[in-house]
């Protein structure tokens, strides 16, 4: 009898000293580089969005002689930085024929973007990828 009590003391005691101790979660907040992929707000091209931005890679994009009468996708990433420019312009997807050359010419030489927007409604920066089709000529 006077064990089993010994034992619940102990239970008891240890139950109690555990019962004190919080747990503490930290959250570390992003820091000032930071490179986002789910903004609250997607950056968009502020001439027509999406399509326009299209529209303005298919007036500027000039097909490399040596890839004439072929066709494929080149996947391109890019970070829309806090001033909506494009940086850090990269082909994930080569066709080769310097049709990544190309590319990373016209992107460099886009105008600047509306940035995305973090839940907070402050710009941040985002990482894009977007695929270019080029077609047969």
């Amino acid at each position: 009898m006077i064990r089993k009590n010994f034992f619940y003391l102990i239970f008891l005691l240890c139950s109690i000293s555990f019962y004190g101790q919080g747990i503490e979660i930290i959250i570390p907040k992003p820091e000032k580089d930071s490179i986002y992929t789910m903004p609250a707000i997607q950056p968009k091209y502020k001439e027509g969005g999406t399509k326009g931005f299209y529209e303005y890679i298919n007036k500027l994009y000039r097909v490399p002689t040596a890839f004439k009468g072929r066709s494929g996708t080149l996947i391109v990433r890019f970070v829309v930085d806090v001033d909506g420019q494009l940086t850090d312009i990269e082909v994930v997807k080569d066709l080769g024929f310097r049709t990544a050359d190309e590319i990373i010419k016209v992107l460099k030489g886009s105008p600047k973007w509306e940035p995305g927007y973090n839940t907070d409604g402050k710009p941040i920066k985002v990482l894009y990828h977007l695929p270019v089709k080029i077609n047969k000529d």
